[in-house]
């Protein structure tokens, strides 16, 4: 049975949708236009018996023809690999100068013919880059050139290095980390390239990147004075323990916002650029060119107190001093002499740099090498303003000489006599050799600051007159029996002759008395040599003789003086030196305690 047509209107079709007439009329046009295009190559290539295939495209090039060009890419012709040894179309285009027709080349060829090597190995992009065009490297890099497929893509981008947008586009356009990155990176940060060094390391350049000589990224940066690419490195990562060079070569440039920059990232000024050269340090070269700016931002409290120390001390630069104690360097550390700055200053004589370090603490009874304090090494050589420092400071007027000591320290007393007992009795003090030595401004300088006239060896109990009579030191000794030698106006003299038998006394060299006397016998002869009066005594007994002596004035605190005696005209005394009774009143009257006495023979 058939069924009546429905009045419902006709379901669409599925499928592709319908469009618009207008588009389809544009579509139509322009297929038509581009089989028009391509069918009027093809028949011009025919007519001037070319065919359409990849071998035409070289003959274009060859002949630099561009119209030529143009129908054979109207026509659809692709630039193809050529057989092996073969140019492709752009190695040739490049061999024949043929520039104008790269654009065109570059638009038909597949990135496996854009990164095609020559028999040499090289790309069209190291030939554009070498021949400095960048527009064509661009064009290139544009279709799909690889970088990384360069004989050496390192060299490619040293040689892009004059075409600067050209390198920063290589360098995006490189893999992450590739290796030619590293001569790049110490290229640019020699050369103070900021924006570069920071796009290199954002591609992965290692921040710690060494030539073939061992230098660093961060040291050719340093010693081009670059702290902007410095800094860069550093916080990417480079260690400046790793790159000692660069510290030096910022203090070898008096480059202050360098150092300042390598010593906040931790770079250590005591470590040397050359093992071998271990003295040479960023500090020591700062301290050798008195820069004290350089100085501020290279200390620390580890410096090396004794290298520091001992260019203060040498330079005599009271305000280096006071950097290196505004640094809190520790003030006991030795100095490369052994000594520790307050004994060094002291042996020098370094008044300002004593009173600073004893302001700031240092300690007084450090030794040196010597085993000697700074006070005891001041007064071994003279150096008596210090040793009144020290004692002012705290340090005791008759504290002994210590021991033991080395066989160096001998020579500095300066006196065979005192080294003999020095090496032989304990307790020997600054005043004994003071006296030994005949230093009268030190015996003074001592004995004001509270050193004791009655102070003894611990063995021989021997005194500081002793030494000084001993010595012969007459000035010495009247000094330390209270006599001003410098400020006397009558000077008093004696002098015994044991060949005459006979006694003189001067005033002011002026004789004014003589006298017969008896001195030793042969057995006990009286020694010669100068002398000084220790003591007088009107009655006194002999406590080795038993007899009476009157009117004694004893000689350099020893056995024998002048005194009463039997005078028979001879020598017949036991060493002393007898005199008739009123001579001897009259020689004991005049002559003081501290007078000198000559004996002679």
């Amino acid at each position: 049975m058939r069924l009546p047509p429905s009045s419902d209107p006709p379901p669409k079709r599925k499928g592709r949708a319908h469009l618009p007439l207008a588009v389809l009329l544009i579509l139509t046009s322009a297929f038509t236009g581009c089989r028009d295009a391509r069918e009027q190559a093809l028949h011009e290539l025919k007519s001037q018996q070319i065919e359409p295939v990849p071998a035409s495209l070289l003959l274009a090039v060859s002949r630099k023809n561009p119209a030529l060009l143009e129908q054979l890419t109207a026509a659809g012709v692709q630039a193809a690999m050529p057989a092996k040894g073969e140019p492709t179309v752009l190695e040739t285009a490049i061999q024949t100068g043929a520039w104008d027709l790269m654009p065109k080349l570059i638009a038909i060829c597949s990135p496996a013919v854009l990164n095609a090597p020559d028999a040499q190995s090289r790309t069209v992009l190291e030939k554009c880059v070498a021949a400095a065009r960048p527009d064509v490297a661009s064009l290139l890099l544009n279709a799909g050139a690889k970088p990384e497929t360069a004989s050496d893509p390192a060299l490619l981008l040293d040689q892009a290095r004059s075409q600067p947008a050209l390198l920063d586009r290589l360098i995006q356009q490189l893999p992450t980390g590739h290796p030619a990155l590293s001569p790049a990176l110490l290229t640019a940060a020699q050369a103070g390239e900021t924006p570069r060094v920071e796009l290199l390391l954002s591609q992965g350049a290692p921040p710690e990147a060494k030539n073939p000589y061992g230098a660093s990224a961060l040291t050719l940066s340093s010693a081009s004075s670059h702290t902007g690419t410095a800094a860069l490195l550093l916080k990417a990562g480079a260690k400046p323990a790793n790159s000692p060079a660069a510290l030096q070569h910022a203090v070898e440039r008096k480059d202050s916002a360098l150092v300042k920059v390598l010593m906040g990232a931790g770079a250590n000024p005591s470590q040397p650029a050359d093992p071998a050269q271990a003295e040479k340090t960023p500090l020591t070269l700062a301290l050798a060119g008195d820069d004290l700016n350089l100085m501020d931002l290279l200390l620390t409290p580890d410096a090396p107190a004794g290298i520091c120390f001992e260019a203060a001390l040498a330079k005599d630069q009271p305000a280096l001093l006071d950097l290196m104690l505004k640094h809190r360097i520790p003030l006991d550390q030795a100095m490369p002499d052994g000594n520790p700055p307050l004994v060094k200053a002291a042996i020098g004589g370094k008044t300002e740099v004593v009173i600073r370090l004893l302001e700031n603490g240092a300690p007084l009874d450090s030794t040196g090498v010597l085993n000697q304090t700074a006070y005891h090494m001041a007064v071994i050589h003279g150096q008596n303003a210090v040793a009144a420092l020290l004692l002012k400071a705290g340090m005791k007027a008759d504290e002994p000489f210590r021991k033991p000591a080395p066989p160096e320290l001998l020579p500095l007393f300066d006196n065979e006599y005192f080294a003999k007992w020095y090496g032989k009795d304990d307790n020997l003090t600054p005043l004994m050799l003071a006296a030994a030595r005949g230093d009268g401004p030190q015996l003074r300088m001592l004995l004001d600051n509270g050193a004791k006239r009655g102070a003894q060896t611990k063995a021989w109990h021997r005194y500081p007159i002793v030494f000084a009579c001993d010595n012969a030191r007459i000035a010495a000794a009247q000094v330390l029996l209270g006599r001003d030698p410098d400020s006397e106006t009558e000077r008093r003299h004696a002098i015994i002759s044991l060949s005459k038998q006979r006694v003189s006394l001067f005033k002011n060299d002026v004789l004014v008395r003589s006298s017969s006397v008896s001195t030793g016998r042969r057995s006990n002869p009286t020694p010669t040599g100068k002398f000084v009066i220790t003591d007088k005594q009107v009655d006194w007994t002999s406590s080795i003789y038993k007899v009476p002596m009157p009117y004694f004035m004893r000689l350099n605190c020893k056995d024998i003086g002048l005194h009463q005696g039997a005078v028979p005209g001879y020598p017949a005394s036991h060493g002393c030196i007898r005199m008739p009774r009123n001579e001897v009143q009259a020689f004991f009257r005049t002559l003081k305690i501290g007078d000198p006495v000559t004996i002679e023979p």
